[in-house]
């Protein structure tokens, strides 16, 4: 029983790893647009490299080692029959909208 239970974990593992990548690119871009507006809050370089590396630290466990999200998202996306590919796209159409508005 055991090893059954290994081996669905291993193809969920499987299934949510490219669900995974897009949190990673999506954590990735999220921190570099948001880190200069957290380190822009004091003139001491000490607190702006604590704040930014507690910010960073922050989205690294909320996007990256969270093991639940890319299954919701996995399950969401089979639900609506969006593909991975637009998944990315949608995501970059929509930072560089925001992006554009912030600036």
């Amino acid at each position: 029983m055991g090893l059954l239970q290994e081996d669905t974990q291993e193809k969920l593992n499987k299934l949510n790893k490219p669900f995974e990548t897009f949190l990673s690119f999506v954590a990735f871009t999220l921190t570099i647009r948001i880190l200069p507006l957290f380190e822009s809050f004091t003139s001491n370089i000490a607190l702006q490299i604590i704040v930014g590396l507690s910010f960073v630290g922050i989205i690294i466990k909320l996007f990256i080692d969270n093991r639940k999200l890319p299954y919701i998202l996995r399950k969401i996306c089979e639900r609506l029959n969006v593909s991975l590919t637009f998944l990315y796209i949608a995501y970059i159409i929509l930072y560089f909208v925001v992006a554009l508005v912030i600036m």
